[in-house]
């Protein structure tokens, strides 16, 4: 008989949230959030209901989890306990990407996942603005167009 544990349903989650994504399925309805770049934005957790509780962010590709379990960049990021929103603090093109907040069952072994795609509008003088290094970070990419030439 499999023994059902927190670390076993966490590993499940993260395969099958990874599987998925290989395959450019989405576990549900995905909804699409555009945000300009510095701005600290709040992700809704649609999968936290009355029948689920919620249980943890993991954000796609990054491997990046948020929750009560887990170490994570807690200047970066921020959940609200009983609702599970995101606070996503100054984002950045570092930032974006597909957000799954993951709940668990309160009474039953049941998992609700809904995901944000979160895409941030950048204009460059406000990049530069808040990461000065950018244009450094953009060098190789500028030399490479000219050296096409």
């Amino acid at each position: 008989m499999w023994m059902i544990n927190k670390s076993t349903t966490v590993l499940f989650m993260t395969l099958i949230l990874n599987l998925l994504h290989k395959i450019k399925a989405s576990p549900t309805k995905q909804v699409t959030l555009q945000v300009p770049f510095g701005e600290t934005v709040t992700l809704v957790c649609d999968s936290n209901d009355e029948d689920h509780s919620f249980f943890f962010w993991f954000v796609d590709e990054k491997n990046i989890y948020v929750g009560p379990s887990y170490q994570y960049d807690n200047a970066k990021f921020k959940y609200e306990v009983l609702s599970g929103n995101l606070t996503v603090k100054a984002v950045s093109k570092d930032e974006e990407g597909v957000y799954n907040c993951v709940s668990r069952g309160v009474s039953k072994e049941s998992i609700n996942i809904r995901s944000v795609r979160m895409i941030v509008n950048a204009d460059w003088e406000d990049v530069y603005e808040h990461d000065p290094n950018a244009v450094s970070k953009l060098s190789p990419v500028l030399l490479g167009f000219a050296s096409e030439d």
